[in-house]
């Protein structure tokens, strides 16, 4: 699998692709996409070869926790912040809604 086909697959699914390498020369690829609720969610990792992309994909997916992303975004109040949904709920359930959109891109790369 190339870069190319890479992006193509990621964008079909409503993601934007950026690669990058540090001075160190570690390779990054960063996924971009609005979640449903508005906000930019970006899933940022570093690879040595192009086929770990899916194993670092599901990796990350398997690492994150929406409850904890959610908290992120609450003020003290116990509403979002920063451009999040005003309601807890909303706030969860788009961080949910994300963890989703990750799992769709690592299949549709696997596959």
């Amino acid at each position: 699998m190339t870069k190319n086909d890479i992006r193509i697959i990621a964008e079909k699914l409503g993601w934007t692709v950026t690669w990058s390498k540090n001075d160190d020369g570690t390779n990054f690829v960063t996924f971009s996409q609005y979640s449903p609720a508005g906000q930019d969610f970006n899933v940022e990792l570093g690879y040595k070869n192009l086929g770990e992309i899916e194993d670092k994909l599901r990796e990350y997916y398997d690492n994150y926790d929406p409850s904890y992303e959610a908290y992120l975004w609450l003020g003290n109040d116990g509403h979002g912040k920063n451009g999040a949904p005003y309601e807890m709920v909303d706030v969860y359930n788009d961080m949910v809604a994300c963890k989703e959109m990750i799992d769709k891109l690592a299949y549709a790369i696997k596959e």
